[in-house]
């Protein structure tokens, strides 16, 4: 179940990230990339945001991904939606941070000019959980050491 759940991760690209602050909750359409070991999600930001302002206060956040445009398809499937448990914290070193920026344009190439901004700022979400809801009822939980 592991496998398929870090599938799904890798396979989509947007994911709604959930953060919250002094009791009110902020969600973000935001593009990522995850890394090959499928534990982290990486993001880019602007300093200035909200959503920037909030993880430094309060760490702990949760992405969603599903396959509902997958669902628009003739014959389609049923949705299936994964839901992450994560701790954000900065890339540990200017190298890492460069790395994490250029496998987001790979992945994003509209990214290109945010991540040139000095402004801008990775965010890397180190996983602590999954959960995969695949229909309306089957729900699979995995935490993640």
């Amino acid at each position: 179940m592991l496998e398929r759940m870090k599938e799904l991760l890798k396979r989509k690209d947007l994911c709604v990230m959930a953060t919250e602050s002094e009791g009110l909750p902020h969600c973000s359409l935001m593009s990522y990339a995850v890394s090959d070991d499928g534990r982290e999600v990486w993001m880019l930001t602007l300093m200035g945001t909200r959503k920037y302002r909030n993880l430094l206060a309060n760490p702990n956040v949760s992405l969603l991904v599903d396959t509902r445009e997958d669902a628009r398809m003739p014959g389609r499937p049923r949705p299936v939606a994964l839901t992450i448990n994560g701790c954000f914290r900065s890339p540990d070193s200017p190298e890492r941070e460069a790395g994490i920026r250029r496998r987001l344009v790979e992945r994003h190439p509209v990214l290109e000019d945010l991540a040139k901004n000095p402004e801008a700022r990775v965010l890397v979400v180190r996983i602590r959980s999954f959960q995969l809801l695949d229909g309306i009822a089957e729900a699979h939980f995995l935490e993640i050491d």
